[in-house]
């Protein structure tokens, strides 16, 4: 009888072992996080602000492309309180880019919740002492763009259609989505550090 319990217990210890190593194989494939913003993120556009909110210090901006964006206002940004709607503006900003690209768990939901409910486990903005505000879709793949590296997200009755998925963990982490598998994705915000006025 001691022969068959230690023999249970050892398959026992054995199974756990075995799901111990298929979850941290799968984890590369199945979620990705990166980590802060870098220079190649700095990016320049120009267009005409449409709405501002100074107490959440953020602005709407229609770009010369025909997008509206909006973007957080580090503090200390020169010439955000004098903006008003219809000021044609350039700024510089740091883009949108991908923090978290998961297929869902209870991990990674626990993980998502740490990050948004703990803004200092956020990204850095270079040059400051200041992290980037995070946002991010989860729900059902609707469909995978590998091409343009995006994924429809469909998400109490929307469908979002996520930016751009730049970093190289990120993309790699995509290619295993499938329509129909539940996923989680969060971006940093797109945050402006600089504001000039234009004619």
């Amino acid at each position: 009888m001691l022969k068959k319990l230690t023999g249970i217990a050892a398959a026992t210890a054995l199974a756990i072992a075995i799901a111990i190593v298929a979850t941290l194989i799968e984890a590369p494939s199945a979620r990705a996080e990166a980590g802060a913003l870098t220079a190649a993120d700095l990016q320049s556009d120009r267009g005409t602000v449409l709405a501002i909110d100074m107490e959440t210090r953020t602005m709407v901006v229609e770009t010369v492309d025909g997008g509206d964006i909006a973007y957080p206002v580090l503090d200390g940004v020169q010439g955000f309180s004098t903006l008003k709607v219809g000021t044609k503006i350039e700024l510089r900003f740091y883009r949108v880019v991908d923090v978290m690209v998961a297929k869902t768990t209870p991990q990674v939901r626990s993980h998502v919740r740490a990050l948004l409910q703990d803004p200092s486990q956020a990204p850095d903005i270079p040059g400051t002492k200041l992290k980037t505000r995070l946002w991010g879709a989860s729900g059902v793949a609707a469909r995978i763009d590998t091409a343009a590296d995006k994924v429809d997200v469909a998400q109490g009755g929307m469908i979002y259609r996520t930016p751009t998925i730049r970093t190289a963990a990120g993309v790699a982490a995509l290619k295993t989505f499938k329509a129909g598998d539940m996923v989680t994705l969060l971006f940093t915000e797109p945050t402006a550090v600089e504001i000039k006025p234009i004619q």
